[in-house]
């Protein structure tokens, strides 16, 4: 994580004045399911898509032309060739080194620094002849005046449901205003 901040905060004045930069950080893709063992390190990679959120709306309420993306890779790197046991078959080692190569993951990462780059603030999954977006999203949850702990568990499968899911872009004061306000709506009786 300091690696990331030191070197963008560098660059950050520079794309201020130009208005005009272009960020993509490498992450892991243990951040997204965990990886076995490896909780410090999963940490430092979630922190980083933090970090780029943040700079997305920095840059954003600023008006600023600066995009800042994440990718979290899968490739054949010196890393897993390092250490043979995160993927210990034989034969799929062998088909991971061939058909995965790091230079696969170079569309994704020029598409996401080119200037016709749309978006910021996202998280890609991606590997050679494949990209996914990743994204944050909450379910409509529970809305109740009689707000306990026993509506909450009766009503879990309101929490897990995947049906009418909302796309979290940031968390601030502009998204967190609206879930205030429905609540005191709820809870004053006036939803």
């Amino acid at each position: 994580g300091f690696g990331a901040w030191s070197r963008i905060s560098t660059v950050w004045p520079r794309f201020q004045q130009q208005n005009y930069g272009r960020i993509l950080i490498s992450v892991s893709t243990s951040l997204l399911g965990g990886g076995a063992g490896g909780v410090p390190y999963a940490m430092a990679k979630g922190a980083l898509v933090s970090f780029n959120r943040s700079l997305t709306n920095i840059a954003r309420l600023g008006g600023l032309d600066i995009k800042s993306n994440v990718i979290a890779p899968y490739a054949f790197t010196q890393m897993w060739e390092a250490m043979p046991g995160i993927v210990p078959e034989e034969n799929r080692r062998v088909a991971v080194k061939r058909y995965l190569p790091p230079a696969g993951l170079a569309p994704t990462a020029l598409a996401l620094t080119h200037e016709r780059c749309p978006m910021s603030g996202q998280i890609f999954v991606c590997t050679n002849g494949k990209v996914q977006r990743f994204f944050y999203a909450k379910s409509p949850g529970i809305e109740t005046a009689d707000f306990t702990p026993d509506h909450i568990i009766e009503n879990f499968h309101l929490l897990e449901s995947t049906e009418n899911i909302e796309e979290v872009i940031g968390v601030s004061m502009d998204t967190g205003t609206p879930f205030m306000a429905r609540a005191i709506e709820v809870l004053s009786g006036k939803a």
